[in-house]
């Protein structure tokens, strides 16, 4: 049985679904979705091989990215964290700062990135905050913050798997292009204070970096947080 209505097994009543779409409600969809297609970046090649001659194929994958909420699915998130050394990783006289380690974090072991949030820490206008007020604010959201062994996690992943992996699934389903990991803060030779930044340039390419708490830090800068803040 299939459209509106589904049989109870129980006793083959038939019964309408609630949450069934209308035919306006359907057509509203479908606008809303096609005025915002980019048609000058599709391959119409390619939308005749993989669509129009498969059209159930299609549908399937279509069914699975509306049922999403008209976002990627998102698949296998997990990751494994991996050990991180900053000497190693950066360079000499790099340490992380152990009073400023969110111990929730150090932890962790296995990663779901699916029950993560990407925090942006800004309130009501702002535009900017800089990085320790966004730590602060993160500190007292109690929110786990995920640090440098999450970063490194991630970092191992992506290498070992690009165009399929966490990484890039975030991207593809939220559009996001930077984390950064407050979870763990840096200190360099000179006693500045940094957090772990991954970053997906022009290009497609992800980079690893680390930023300077002292500079402004806008709505674009997602923070890996293990709950839903602003």
């Amino acid at each position: 049985m299939t459209g509106n209505f589904a049989r109870n097994k129980r006793s083959g009543k038939i019964l309408e679904r609630t949450n069934a779409m209308t035919l306006e409600q359907l057509v509203a969809l479908q606008t809303a979705l096609f005025s915002g297609v980019d048609f000058s970046q599709l391959d119409f090649t390619l939308l005749q091989q993989m669509a129009i001659t498969q059209p159930k194929i299609a549908g399937q994958h279509f069914t699975a990215f509306l049922k999403a909420g008209a976002r990627m699915p998102l698949g296998d998130m997990k990751i494994a964290t991996s050990p991180f050394d900053p000497e190693t990783f950066i360079g000499k006289g790099w340490k992380l700062l152990a009073e400023e380690q969110d111990t929730m974090s150090a932890v962790v072991g296995e990663l779901d990135l699916a029950k993560c949030d990407f925090a942006k820490c800004l309130i009501g206008n702002e535009t900017r905050i800089t990085g320790e007020v966004k730590l602060a604010r993160l500190r007292d959201s109690k929110v786990v913050r995920y640090g440098a062994a999450v970063f490194m996690g991630l970092w191992v992943d992506y290498q070992a798997h690009k165009k399929e992996s966490v990484l890039e699934k975030i991207y593809q389903s939220k559009g996001i292009t930077y984390l950064d990991f407050f979870g763990d803060v840096l200190l360099d030779p000179d006693g500045g204070r940094y957090v772990l930044c991954l970053c997906r340039f022009d290009g497609g390419v992800w980079y690893w970096l680390y930023g300077w708490l002292g500079r402004a830090w806008s709505a674009s800068y997602r923070s890996l947080v293990s709950g839903q803040v602003s």
